[in-house]
């Protein structure tokens, strides 16, 4: 018995003296561990000085000196803990004694750390604290593509002693796909009412929605809805959140911006943050400090790091992915070979983290037709941009945008267009807007080289689309296309709906096109950039052809058979065509056509278009001829409910000497159809802002000789976009330009106005300027001042110009890029 007793006893003091041995002896791993730990926080604090603010607040200021110091000091940490493994001998007391002083500042750090809430992007914690302080401000939006980091800016903004200081409760419930209403309501509630006594399970979910209503309306709440993934869901969860006047407010983290913007309806007003990408060197600094120690005098591995950025295009869940994956792997390869073969471990990295399967979940949360036409995006090149109009006709050929999906009077391309805008908000692929809408509004896209990889990948799972590659070859030196075998004849393709030529000369390739004609099943045709001196005459065959691209870089003999094609929706012309014996070609029983480009009036019978009521979108040049210009004129002019054309016009050699052709100029500036007018001649004076066109969005002006200052006018203009004063355009002296002026300005550009000497810009004008483009206006001496308060403008181009005025750019040069010419 006593045996047992003292047993029992030294048991105890033996367990107890090995955790207070354990206090205080540290070891090297332990110490490691909490480094990598901490690294993972510090990483997040770099601040971004890629695109600073021109005036940096206090706050901004103060943050900034707080991150550094936390920064620096746990530099100095890691400095301390590489000598004391690598000189002191180990298992020594002043080894294990160092050890604890290390151990003990990482915690102090991390405590630091804690306490300043991680915050990561100055910028995006300023302007969202702005959004907080609000008043006018309900729902607060954090969107971006899975990974982007939304969820921990979200917990920093919470998390912030100004937010805990203006707020009595936050609240935070994770949404998610798996949404389940009754389980958020339950979350929310016993946040916001922590005195609430007895089990929420009793009360049903319109219950505890009008608890939670009305607590936000007597207590000043942040309530969190993260990872919001559709409308129904804010739909369902809106009855909780109050619609009149109240202090509380809301922050939806969401991958769709639909989502935040369903959230006006209840809350009146909201505001979106969209984050971007890290920088090349925020995401470098974000790598190199989630190494460990030993990695970090090492030069390759910084060198790998900027390449792998780059791979990882920003995205900081995937730069943690590789950091993770490799630090798992450190031991078993060497640093060299991962730079040899860098995309293929970054890929790994990103299948075996957390990258691929949150991007994943976008995918699948996608309708049927959205994923098939996301899926076609894999035909691209990698890095490459996407060409807008030429994606949407494919979609339209290959059948993923069908009749059924069109509202009532809406065009295929406008279905095309609200699909790939739906994929843009869901944050899935990046687009960019054209300058001037005309056929399309979005210019190009692309896709993310994570995206693209996802794309790839369940395009492979569905056998979506296979490639197929003939072994087409080009000779060094002459650059020509050696044509593979089995492309010899066309005739063995006869279910082809997609043929696209790009660059190819059939002057010397002829026999190929032999047989296109069979190839019935065409909806997508295409010559573009090729040689090819005249089109086969059995394209007429071609019943089903939806698209027909002439665009060659010669000039093509076109045979009057396109009046067969009776299901052709878009032709685009060369700028230079002939037709057989002088004949005109015949658009008539086209009542399909949407689009056509370069048409070119004395080839082809104008008086057709009239009868083709889809007709949306129009290009052509008109050479100086009044009988033409009123014809034209009088097209536009034919709008109805069943018809709505946009027209870009290219009138050359017309000088309005005299009043009957003054008065055709006023007609064609009036034509609400207009768009587009790039117009060559002697003009003088311009009509009244409000005898032009109001819907004009790019106007170029080319020897003109305006003597009164086209400016008052022109910047009244509502939807102008582009404005060029060409050769000759202005024979004054000085322009001058309003507050309030040009509102929708993105570029302009003044050339070889010999006879200009002063412009002035008023503050507020052109405040969304982009490109500034000012060539051989020898006797202008200065930029205006005015200009200073454009904060959008990114470049200004100065040809020919004075030396004087080239050394009035010096106050821009550090806002933006300067290009200065001879």
């Amino acid at each position: 018995m006593a045996d047992a007793a003292i047993s029992f006893v030294l048991e105890n003091l033996a367990q107890l003296l090995i955790r207070e041995l354990r206090e205080f002896f540290i070891s090297k791993k332990e110490v490691t561990a909490k480094i990598n730990q901490i690294q993972a926080s510090v990483l997040l604090l770099q601040p971004q000085e890629s695109n600073p603010p021109r005036r940096a607040s206090d706050f901004r200021l103060s943050l900034q000196r707080e991150t550094k110091d936390i920064i620096y000091r746990f530099e100095n940490v890691k400095e301390n803990f590489a000598i004391v493994v690598g000189s002191r001998r180990p298992f020594s007391s002043r080894y294990f004694k160092e050890l604890r002083e290390i151990y003990t500042e990482l915690l102090e750090i991390e405590n630091k750390i804690f306490l300043l809430e991680e915050n990561t992007a100055l910028e995006d914690m300023e302007l969202l604290l702005s959004y907080i302080k609000n008043p006018s401000c309900r729902v607060i939006g954090i969107c971006g593509m899975g990974g982007s980091g939304k969820t921990r800016l979200a917990r920093r903004l919470c998390n912030d002693a100004q937010v805990k200081d203006q707020f009595d409760v936050v609240a935070w419930v994770h949404v998610s796909l798996d949404f389940q209403p009754r389980r958020s309501f339950e979350n929310l509630y016993v946040q916001l009412d922590r005195n609430h006594k007895g089990p929420v399970s009793d009360m049903n979910e319109s219950d505890l929605a009008r608890r939670i209503y009305r607590i936000q309306q007597k207590r000043k709440c942040l309530i969190v809805l993260d990872d919001l993934w559709s409308s129904d869901a804010w739909g369902t969860l809106c009855v909780a959140f109050p619609s009149g006047k109240t202090d509380s407010k809301i922050l939806i983290t969401s991958r769709v911006i639909q989502v935040v913007e369903a959230a006006e309806i209840v809350a009146g007003k909201r505001y979106i943050h969209k984050l971007r990408p890290l920088t090349q060197a925020e995401g470098c600094q974000l790598f190199m400090n989630g190494l460990v120690p030993d990695f970090l005098d090492n030069e390759i591995v910084e060198e790998m790091g900027k390449e792998m950025v780059k791979c990882c295009e920003g995205l900081p869940s995937a730069i943690l992915d590789f950091i993770d994956f490799m630090q798992i792997r450190n031991h078993t390869l060497s640093w060299m070979e991962v730079r040899r073969n860098l995309e293929s471990y970054v890929r790994e990295s990103q299948e075996y983290g957390t990258t691929l399967k949150s991007l994943t979940l976008s995918y699948d949360n996608l309708p049927h037709d959205l994923k098939q036409c996301f899926l076609y995006l894999g035909h691209s090149q990698e890095h490459s941009r996407i060409e807008v109009e030429k994606l949407y006709l494919l979609w339209l050929a290959e059948g993923l945008i069908s009749v059924e999906d069109c509202g009532r009077e809406e065009m295929l391309l406008n279905v095309a267009e609200r699909y790939l805008e739906d994929l843009a908000r869901r944050s899935m692929i990046e687009v960019q807007e054209e300058e001037v809408t005309t056929v399309t509004r979005f210019m190009s896209c692309q896709l993310s080289q994570q995206m693209r990889r996802l794309c790839l990948m369940k395009s492979e799972e569905q056998n979506f689309f296979r490639v197929v590659d003939f072994g087409c070859d080009t000779h060094q030196s002459q650059r020509e296309v050696v044509w593979p075998q089995q492309l010899s004849s066309l005739v063995k393709f006869k279910y082809l709906r997609i043929l696209e030529f790009m660059g190819i000369s059939f002057e010397v390739r002829s026999l190929i096109l032999e047989g296109i004609g069979k190839l019935v099943h065409l909806r997508y045709l295409s010559f573009r950039d090729c040689t090819l001196p005249e089109l086969p005459s059995s394209i007429g065959n071609l019943k089903l052809l939806y698209v027909l691209d002439l665009r060659v870089v010669n000039t093509m003999v076109i045979p009057d058979v396109l009046w067969k094609l009776k299901k052709l929706k878009h032709l685009y012309f060369p700028l230079s065509f002939k037709t057989h014996g002088a004949r005109k070609l015949r658009l008539d029983g086209l009542t399909d056509l949407e689009t056509v480009t370069n048409l070119n009036m004395k080839m082809c019978n104008v008086e057709d278009l009239f009868e083709l009521y889809n007709l949306h979108y129009i290009a052509l040049s008109i050479p100086g001829s009044l009988e033409e210009i009123e014809l034209i004129v009088k097209l536009m002019n034919m709008n109805s409910e069943a018809r709505s054309l946009r027209a870009s016009l290219e009138v050359s050699n017309f000088d309005c000497y005299t009043e009957e052709r003054l008065a055709a100029l006023k007609q064609l500036l009036e034509c609400q159809s207009l768009i587009v007018l790039c117009f060559g001649g002697h003009i003088s004076r311009l009509p009244l802002h409000d005898e032009i066109s109001s819907n004009l969005a790019k106007i170029v002006l080319d020897g003109s000789e305006l003597m009164e200052d086209p400016m008052p006018t022109l910047e009244k203009l509502p939807k102008l976009r582009v404005l060029v004063l060409g050769v000759d355009a202005f024979a004054g002296k000085s322009l001058s330009c309003s507050a309030l002026g040009f509102i929708e300005l993105r570029r302009l550009e003044l050339l070889n106005s010999q006879y200009l000497e002063k412009w002035t810009v008023e503050e507020g004008a052109m405040l969304r300027l982009s490109i500034l483009t000012i060539v051989n206006c020898k006797k202008l001496k200065e930029l205006p001042k005015g200009l200073l308060s454009v904060s959008t403008l990114q470049q200004i181009r100065v040809k020919g110009m004075c030396k004087e005025f080239q050394e009035s750019t010096s106050e821009f040069q550090h806002e933006l890029t300067i290009i200065i010419e001879d």
